[in-house]
């Protein structure tokens, strides 16, 4: 439990988006390399797909210059985070406004299981009296950690 004591704030996990942006740089290096000709390549194979080595770095480049943007600015910004006060939950992302849910209006909170490559990844969602599904996104922390600290502090709120 995160404890009592309000306002709590669950972090974005910084590193996550560090090591991505630092992948992202890594492939744009190659790509204006294998570009400019100063890297020896015979083009890639895509199934049955073959794209010329110009080709090659030039979606190197495509995929990761926005990529890399994306990740820096969410290095830099710390988002997304979800924030736990008096008044309700807010929950600020990268893009766009921040989504701000009063106590009254929360009606419960879920955990969902989604298959991925390395596994399984538990998210969690708030849902509202009004029927809407918000996710919380990949804020640092256990998933039921994250959904149990919510529901206390809900039933410190008097939401039932």
């Amino acid at each position: 439990m995160a404890g009592d004591r309000l306002p709590i704030v669950f972090k974005s996990n910084i590193w996550g988006a560090a090591l991505t942006a630092i992948a992202c740089a890594l492939c744009v290096w190659a790509g204006i390399a294998i570009v400019n000709g100063d890297y020896y390549s015979r083009g890639a194979h895509f199934g049955p797909i073959h794209l010329s080595s110009e080709a090659t770095g030039w979606f190197l480049l495509a995929v990761g210059i926005p990529l890399g943007l994306v990740a820096a600015m969410a290095a830099v910004r710390g988002c997304p985070n979800l924030t736990l006060t008096e008044q309700g939950l807010t929950l600020s992302r990268c893009f766009g406004g921040a989504v701000t849910i009063a106590w009254s209006e929360l009606a419960h909170v879920t955990i969902r299981s989604m298959r991925v490559r390395r596994g399984m990844v538990r998210v969690v969602y708030l849902v509202t009296k009004d029927g809407r599904d918000i996710s919380v996104g990949p804020v640092r922390g256990k998933a039921e950690e994250i959904a149990e600290t919510i529901r206390h502090v809900a039933g410190t709120m008097g939401v039932r």
